[in-house]
């Protein structure tokens, strides 16, 4: 017995299929696809955490990166800094630099003469909303290349 559809059936299922995957791509695609436009790389941390080491006054910075599944993702550690370095602004320029980083929360405080600094002195919270941080310290590269930040408010 033949079927109602005849020799279309074939015909009629790969337009089908067509249609339902152009929707289905209508529908999620577009997500996908901004969401691949808004990917990007970080620099990577052994670059950061040598920028760091290198700001002017810092005599020994202990940083590292942990993502916990509990605590999340977190930039972490101390920077030493002689006594002639402004700890706020060293604090804030490390900030920066970090921002370049991976998608993290930070968690850094400077030691000068045994004084900590942290980031209330300068106004700035590890877990700030992304849009301020980058109100604060510009646009992070997206393709993992280092870029030198502007001067930070606490330097200024």
């Amino acid at each position: 017995m033949r079927s109602s559809l005849g020799g279309r059936r074939p015909t009629v299922l790969v337009a089908l299929g067509l249609a339902v995957g152009s929707l289905a791509g209508c529908a999620f695609g577009g997500g996908a696809r901004a969401a691949a436009e808004d990917d990007r790389v970080p620099v990577p941390d052994e670059v950061l955490f040598d920028a760091v080491s290198e700001i002017a006054g810092v005599v020994r910075a202990d940083l590292s990166y942990e993502d916990d599944v509990t605590d999340g993702s977190t930039y972490f550690g101390d920077i030493e800094v002689d006594a002639d370095a402004d700890p706020a602004c060293v604090l804030d320029r490390a900030y920066a630099l970090l921002w370049q980083g991976r998608d993290a929360s930070v968690s850094v405080s400077v030691i000068q003469d045994g004084a900590y600094t942290q980031e209330d002195a300068i106004g700035v919270e590890g877990n700030q909303f992304m849009g301020e941080m980058e109100e604060r310290y510009g646009r992070r590269p997206k393709d993992g290349v280092f870029v030198e930040p502007e001067t930070p408010p606490a330097c200024r």
